[in-house]
């Protein structure tokens, strides 16, 4: 656990996109959970799909289309909804072990990064809105690369943009893709499973799974002290 830099993924796993983070009265929980699951698909197989063909997309826009066709799958009509709900996956809530985590991180001297698929705008807006901007050295989005996670370039980018070598720099993110993905590029990475689900690779494992942020700032103080 000896990292000086600890960068993180932002949406699902700083941010809570999940469907529990929506606060809508429109609709019903259980379409509500259907609607947002099926955006959550879409918007990550648009990406794959696009670096696949060497196209790109602000992530803003994609996250929009996703929203689109996940409310026609779901025939719901309504044009405010749409507007509430694709408001709060843009600018989502903070997890609530997430704030303090990462104030620990930065008063500890610990350079604390984010890499994501949003755009430059989104990172800002939403780490501005939660209160989490001082507790951040760098906002690393894709759109210097106009290509999504989890392409190898990407990951390269964050450890260039924090100027560590691979053996100091740590990937935290909740999305089994993102870990795999990092891994394969090289990095060292731990798995944010708040969920409790089971890791589904069989021929690749990251350094630490974690079940909290807390976990991760608790594993650093102890191999610090």
């Amino acid at each position: 656990m000896n990292y000086t830099a600890y960068c993180f993924d932002a949406f699902g796993t700083l941010f809570n996109v999940s469907w529990d983070g929506i606060k809508v009265t429109e609709i019903e929980e259980h379409k509500l959970k259907s609607v947002i699951s099926t955006w959550r698909i879409k918007q990550l197989t648009a990406t794959w799909l696009m670096n696949s063909m060497g196209v790109y997309k602000p992530f803003d826009q994609v996250s929009g289309e996703a929203l689109e066709k996940s409310f026609a799958i779901h025939e719901v009509d309504s044009p405010k909804l749409f507007q509430e709900i694709l408001g709060q996956v843009l600018r989502p809530e903070l997890f609530a072990d997430v704030s303090e985590s990462l104030h620990s991180l930065k008063e500890a001297g610990h350079q604390v990064g984010i890499l994501s698929n949003g755009t430059s705008e989104m990172l800002e807006e939403v780490s501005r809105i939660s209160g989490v901007s001082e507790w951040l050295d760098q906002l690393i989005s894709v759109d210097e690369l106009e290509v999504f996670k989890p392409a190898p370039e990407v990951y390269a980018l964050a450890v260039q943009k924090m100027e560590v070598d691979t053996d100091d720099f740590l990937f935290v993110s909740s999305n089994q893709w993102d870990v795999i993905g990092a891994m394969y590029a090289g990095l060292q990475t731990a798995w944010l499973n708040r969920t409790g689900v089971i890791w589904e690779s069989i021929d690749i494992q990251p350094q630490m799974t974690l079940s909290s942020m807390e976990e991760l700032v608790h594993s650093i103080t102890e191999s610090e002290q």
